[in-house]
């Protein structure tokens, strides 16, 4: 499986801030530092994510954004699905018409796509932002710009 970038930014962004959760918004600006994600591109992405529910935006000097739920009950696919509506975003998997041409009824590969699509998205459902913020350890917050970066 092949994730996107902005995928993956995502997942790297919403794991730092469960990694915080509980201290109060994070300003994008540290979340991109931090994470090294063009800060832009991640005001897209984070737009995406506030429309589906995931993260909750808190306006003013100490403003910033948060996740909307404890990381507990955030999953990678529920980020994922905020971003393209499905896990696996493949048209063989899906109800579109394929690139072959082909209608889906008649594709012998559709059951195969179907089920991996099911399979990933079970797995994925299972991995919550906890655990993955669990295996950054303890992340401290820095203050300048030459401070440690944490990756995922």
């Amino acid at each position: 499986m092949r994730l996107s970038s902005k995928e993956r930014y995502a997942v790297r962004a919403m794991a730092f801030l469960a990694s915080t959760y509980g201290s109060g918004p994070v300003p994008l600006s540290l979340v991109a530092r931090t994470q090294r994600v063009p800060r832009r591109y991640l005001e897209r992405i984070i737009g995406d994510l506030r429309r589906a529910g995931i993260v909750v935006s808190r306006r003013g000097v100490s403003g910033g954004y948060e996740l909307s739920r404890p990381p507990e009950r955030v999953t990678v696919a529920d980020i994922l699905k905020a971003l393209d509506g499905n896990v696996l975003p493949l048209d063989c998997g899906g109800s579109r018409r394929c690139s072959f041409r082909t209608s889906l009824d008649a594709c012998v590969a559709k059951p195969l796509w179907q089920a991996l699509q099911r399979q990933l998205d079970d797995s994925l459902s299972q991995v919550t932002l906890a655990a993955m913020a669990t295996s950054l350890n303890t992340v401290t917050l820095p203050a300048d710009p030459e401070s440690k970066v944490v990756c995922i």
